[in-house]
């Protein structure tokens, strides 16, 4: 960030200030230790690809990355290990040197290095018979392999993401809260949601305080709005909107133990003054209607059918009864003919891809319990498919920036699979997007926004710029899943009885992917 040279003066106290909150460190001052800092700021840890000690299969020495780390005050955020770790790396990695690359056999398992100018091959070392969690044949204790066959240092990339997702976290919350809350306000309840959500099943203590302080106040913030507003000037479409705001906020509220008097309320309120208690009116449909329902619609449909079923069997005593829920949408959902990204209207693969996420949304009540895959395998297998037809797409931007990669796509997959309870030591598919994700990550803390139509910032609103970011930035958290855990229990047992009894196990069509 053109620090060099530029000494003491270069690290102001706010910006020390802000890393070390994003990391619970001390904070040097100006004048004791600010040019440490300042030095500290201006370190760049490049890519490092390093020999092991011990031979792979046929005497090969398998291609280890510890990780590609160029990021402001990185050095000073780093533990002292974990610098040990890497200024080892660099000592040991011979000729090649840091970005240094070796070609090795294979037609399977190359993956690409811009260093080297080209795609160097590299081959999976035989890990047969090696403890878990014993250094073994790659001289890593936590080896992370990638789709590509490389093999990655599992704590530099997790350390990588808990800097990715502070980083992340502090775009959003600037983001929110400029012009004076103006995109908090465009955007509605999903803004304070995203730091809920974040809060909810994040394993890092730090992060989870950091992002139920920042949801506690922008759900204070809208609800402020929200209620001096008059509700009776809306139109009945707007009520119903307006409503549904009240529930997701009601949730977040409810389980951060803050008041929910005032928005429980207006939330009664709305329910009698429209006509709520009739679910048709309530969701726009009748129960017959769901089996014609667009691909396009489902989505919304289906996350307020969530958020009604949620609250009404965990938080709020059926305080809001339906009619019909979560069972008739899934048993409707097995007929939905979901379209892959070969699919020559790609306009319908997007529709099909995001109902597809948030069916995996809708069974975990976004991210709230850990899912299994094999309770919808072809769910999953979508998915997956779809995450490698995008890190293909990747590999080729690479080469030619006009081709076209749904960042906020490759987020969903990778916190759905993270959701899983995989990890980059445990699932090459999360290894890849995981090391993508932080590779695509801007200097702002942000990621790109991209559309096929191109990607000037100008032609989107609020949401399309905050949404890559927002995805991305759940996407690389720890998960614990221990919070409001009687809670969790009753939503886990409610939705294995669905899944037997909606059948959503089993498509109703044989599907072409």
């Amino acid at each position: 960030r053109g620090l060099e040279g530029r000494g003491e003066d270069a690290v102001s106290e706010e910006t020390a200030s802000e890393a070390a909150t994003e990391t619970g460190t001390d904070v040097p001052r100006h004048g004791q230790g600010s040019q440490q800092a300042a030095t500290a700021s201006c370190t760049v840890v490049k890519r490092l690809v390093v020999g092991c000690g011990a031979p792979a299969r046929g005497g090969q020495r398998p291609r280890v990355v510890l990780g590609a780390i160029a990021d402001r005050d990185v050095a000073s955020r780093m533990g002292p290990k974990l610098r040990a770790k890497i200024a080892s790396g660099r000592r040991n990695s011979g000729a090649g040197g840091a970005g240094g690359c070796t070609p090795q056999g294979g037609e399977e398992g190359r993956t690409g290095g811009a260093e080297c100018g080209g795609r160097e091959e590299v081959t999976r070392p035989d890990t047969s018979g090696v403890a878990r969690g014993s250094l073994g044949c790659t001289g890593l204790r936590y080896p992370a392999y990638d789709i590509y066959g490389a093999v990655h240092d599992g704590a530099v990339l997790r350390a990588r993401r808990v800097l990715a997702v502070n980083r992340g976290m502090t775009f959003l919350w600037k983001f929110l809260k400029r012009n004076k809350f103006a995109a908090l306000y465009s955007i509605g309840d999903d803004a304070p949601s995203i730091f809920f959500e974040i809060w909810y099943t994040s394993a890092n203590s730090s992060i989870r305080s950091r992002a139920r302080d920042l949801a506690v106040i922008l759900t204070a913030k809208l609800e402020t709005r929200l209620l001096a507003r008059p509700a009776v000037l809306l139109a009945s479409d707007a009520q119903r909107d307006e409503f549904f705001t009240f529930m997701f906020m009601l949730r977040s509220q409810a389980e951060m133990s803050v008041d929910t008097s005032l928005l429980m309320a207006a939330a009664d309120a709305s329910w009698a003054r429209n006509g709520f208690s009739d679910t048709t009116v309530l969701y726009g449909c009748s129960r017959e209607d769901l089996v014609g329902v667009s691909t396009e619609a489902w989505l919304e449909l289906l996350m307020r059918i969530l958020i009604m079923e949620y609250n009404n069997l965990v938080l709020f005593q059926n305080r809001f009864p339906c009619t019909f829920g979560l069972h008739d949408a899934f048993s409707a959902l097995r007929h939905v003919k979901l379209s892959s990204f070969d699919s020559s209207d790609e306009g319908k693969y997007q529709d099909s891809f995001y109902l597809a996420t948030h069916i995996v949304y809708a069974i975990s009540a976004y991210s709230g319990i850990k899912t299994h895959e094999k309770d919808v395998p072809w769910l999953y297998r979508y998915l997956r498919r779809s995450l490698l037809h995008w890190m293909r797409q990747a590999q080729r931007k690479r080469k030619d920036p006009s081709v076209y990669v749904d960042v906020d796509g490759v987020g969903e997959i990778a916190d759905l699979l993270r959701g899983l309870g995989l990890s980059e030591t445990t699932d090459k598919m999360v290894c890849t997007c995981t090391d993508w994700l932080l590779a695509t990550q801007q200097e702002d803390g942000s990621w790109p926004v991209w559309f096929n139509a191109g990607d000037s910032s100008d032609k989107h609103d609020y949401y399309d710029r905050m949404h890559s970011t927002w995805v991305c930035t759940q996407a690389l958290r720890d998960r614990d899943f221990k919070v409001n855990e009687k809670q969790v229990q009753k939503w886990k047992t409610h939705m294995a009885k669905l899944l037997s009894s909606s059948q959503l196990r089993k498509l109703a069509y044989k599907c072409t992917w």
